[in-house]
């Protein structure tokens, strides 16, 4: 698309190397989903937010992926008390169901005007519902705490293989239950990925060489254990094949 600038992730001199009056605003995923499961710093995006403060530039948050509980509070930023001027929010918002929807501040809100902003499906009473519903099962059940302990005992079983099968693994990470193992070869994930599709476990190869495990926030330790050894098994198996 035209008129827009990447800059490194995670970078706040390259950010700010190319902030200047032209730029209506910064798009940001406090964790980059498709791009790798790659996990900004709280600086990194407090800093962020005082760049376009002072540039005048307005801060879209992007947490389509990360919002609704994914990685343990309901919203990255608000986690961390830094303020946005829009928030984007989908996938999680329904629980599945096709849905989305944005919040703004209130200095942008009193910018727009009626015409401003449309869409065929704005509004949608049966998407508002199901919104609702998911939204009310989330704070009721506290889904967020179950996305902690649950994120937390993945990913110390991840670190246990990255240095256990160190010879395809180069890197684990992530935050709740988004996460993602890195392997050395492309051609190696998508064989474990594609053995771990055989044994009924439906996984998501990202970026060539990750695999990320991006399971249902209300998932049970049994059924996380059950997973894991799947994917554990079909590890083993590459790796046998290999040698």
């Amino acid at each position: 698309m035209p008129n827009y600038k990447f800059v490194a992730y995670g970078d706040i001199d390259a950010l700010s190397q190319n902030l200047d009056k032209n730029v209506a605003a910064v798009i940001l995923e406090p964790v980059q989903g498709e791009g790798g499961v790659n996990i900004a710093s709280n600086d990194y995006l407090k800093d962020v937010a005082q760049l376009c403060k002072k540039n005048k530039s307005l801060l879209i948050a992007d947490e389509i992926q990360t919002g609704f509980c994914r990685t343990g509070p309901m919203f990255v930023f608000g986690s961390i008390g830094v303020k946005v001027d829009f928030l984007t929010m989908a996938k999680g918002i329904a629980g599945g169901f096709p849905f989305a929807a944005f919040a703004m501040s209130e200095e942008v809100s009193e910018k727009i005007e009626l015409g401003d902003h449309g869409g065929t499906f704005c509004g949608n009473p049966l998407g508002c519902a199901v919104s609702y519903a998911v939204i009310k099962y989330l704070i009721d059940n506290k889904i967020s705490d179950n996305v902690k302990e649950m994120g937390n005992f993945t990913l110390s079983i991840l670190n246990q293989w990255k240095n256990k099968y160190k010879e395809i693994i180069t890197n684990v990470r992530g935050v709740g239950l988004l996460l993602l193992i890195e392997f050395n070869d492309k051609d190696i994930a998508k064989k474990i990925n594609d053995e771990c599709l055989k044994k009924r476990l439906f996984l998501t190869q990202t970026q060539g060489v990750g695999i990320r495990i991006f399971p249902a926030l209300n998932i049970k330790k049994e059924e996380m254990e059950e997973g894991l050894a799947i994917i554990k098994e079909s590890i083993e198996t590459v790796i046998n094949k290999k040698n």
